[in-house]
């Protein structure tokens, strides 16, 4: 669910985003590793609702 679709649902949330670059062990994949993780978390009950990933090979 993105977050878009979250607010049209009538949730309360919030989105965290992490450098997933900043991972331990991504520079096997390539040296110069790109990539975001995108959480869409429900802060009514604490729960992530969607997640989404973009790399520098694509989504």
């Amino acid at each position: 669910m993105s977050q878009q679709q979250a607010l049209a649902a009538g949730m309360h949330v919030e989105v965290v985003e992490y450098d997933l670059a900043a991972l331990a062990g991504t520079y096997v994949m390539r040296s110069r590793y790109r990539g975001l993780a995108e959480l869409v978390v429900d802060r009514t009950d604490d729960v992530v609702v969607g997640a989404t990933t973009r790399t520098s090979e694509g989504s």
